[in-house]
């Protein structure tokens, strides 16, 4: 077989759907060359593989390969093919609660029969420092677990087998682009320990090992902390696209949101912003730091479900740079008509969508559309009078 250049290959990978885990499995076997570019992409997030893929779970495997249990300096681990916590740029909270529950599920819920084996080198204390391969050192990390998880509750197994899971990622995952924080175990008693374990972590650790590359944040967890925003506005800086849930169980210092304020506008390059405020919080301040992004904001969404007051609807004409807009449960009254629906120039415009949109006052819609339609591609209209 000829060999193409890596970037060639790297290339041809890129139009293969970054979903499509089997089509990047199958390319692994092709070559050692195929193999070292395919598992690039088969890594870049191993968390969102789909429920179907019946062992997913053994994900957590190779991520507790890469835990450090070299406490006492007693156990080498024999290197393996790949670094591949290196490869990860996409981390979703839920998904990763959800395979590290299955793999606890396939180790722990049911009694294996036991193997006996006669090692006579296991009382010598005194042994030299011995090489260990994956099946290995994974079958002694279970064992580790086990005798701890023994009698314990399902929470307590979860943080026991979590902790080294994000301690890997933390230390080992310098290049991640994309974190979601979901709101997946949100209402859920029997999992309400998962709503906010990665919160813990975000706090205690240094974002930059990690984050210093993240692109894109999805925020949607209920009571997340809000420091953690000001925490990411701190030491982060390229986000282009961030996307937050407003709950009445987030802590703010105030119901103006200072912590979100501040993270929008630490911004550099913020091209996507989307905003659900269940909280009907204050919001005043948050679409003056919207109206500063007016150059680089492309996509703006907006969920609310309370009126939009005259200086909102000021700031948000500013964004003259709006490719997308996306207004749903927001209130229109007639404060606000001339300098949202009729003065805006959104020359620029292609989506436009007003879903659930509640009228105090009936008005046209025409003049909006007159000035902003020229590049218009597609409309959706949901005004309830």
């Amino acid at each position: 077989m000829i060999k193409l250049p890596n970037e060639c290959i790297q290339n041809i990978l890129k139009y293969v759907n970054k979903d499509d885990y089997k089509t990047f499995y199958y390319i692994t076997l092709i070559s050692r060359q195929w193999c070292r570019n395919s598992i690039i992409f088969l890594w870049k997030q191993p968390f969102n593989i789909p429920d179907n893929f019946k062992n997913r779970y053994k994900l957590i495997s190779i991520f507790l390969y890469f835990y450090d249990i070299n406490q006492k300096n007693i156990y080498q681990t024999i290197a393996s093919s790949f670094n591949y916590p290196s490869f990860l740029k996409n981390l979703n909270s839920d998904n990763l609660a959800k395979i590290t529950l299955e793999w606890i599920t396939r180790n722990y819920s049911t009694k294996k029969k036991k193997k006996y084996r006669n090692n006579n080198n296991n009382n010598n204390n005194n042994k030299k420092k011995t090489f260990i391969s994956y099946k290995n050192k994974i079958n002694l990390l279970k064992k580790i677990f086990k005798t701890n998880l023994t009698n314990s509750s399902l929470k307590e197994q979860f943080n026991l087998i979590i902790q080294p899971i994000i301690y890997v990622i933390m230390e080992k995952c310098t290049n991640i682009e994309h974190l979601h924080i979901g709101n997946y175990y949100s209402n859920n008693k029997k999992y309400y320990f998962l709503e906010n374990y990665i919160e813990e972590y975000l706090l205690k650790n240094d974002l930059r090992k990690c984050f210093n590359n993240l692109t894109t944040f999805n925020c949607h967890q209920s009571n997340i902390d809000p420091i953690i925003f000001l925490k990411f506005s701190n030491n982060i800086r390229n986000i282009t696209s961030l996307s937050v849930t407003i709950s009445n169980n987030n802590l703010f210092d105030d119901s103006k949101l200072k912590e979100l304020v501040e993270l929008i506008n630490s911004q550099e390059n913020l091209n996507s912003l989307s905003i659900r405020n269940e909280y009907n919080a204050d919001m005043s301040l948050v679409f003056e730091a919207i109206s500063k992004k007016s150059i680089s904001l492309q996509k703006l969404e907006l969920i609310s479900h309370r009126n939009l007051k005259s200086d909102e609807a000021n700031y948000l004409s500013q964004c003259i740079n709006l490719k997308e807009l996306i207004l749903d449960g927001i209130r229109i009254g007639d404060e606000i008509v001339d300098p949202l629906l009729i003065h805006s120039k959104f020359f620029n415009l292609k989506d436009l969508r007003l879903m659930n949109i509640f009228q105090q006052t009936s008005f046209e819609i025409s003049p909006f559309i007159k000035n902003n339609g020229s590049l218009l591609n597609y409309l959706h209209l949901g005004l309830d009078f």
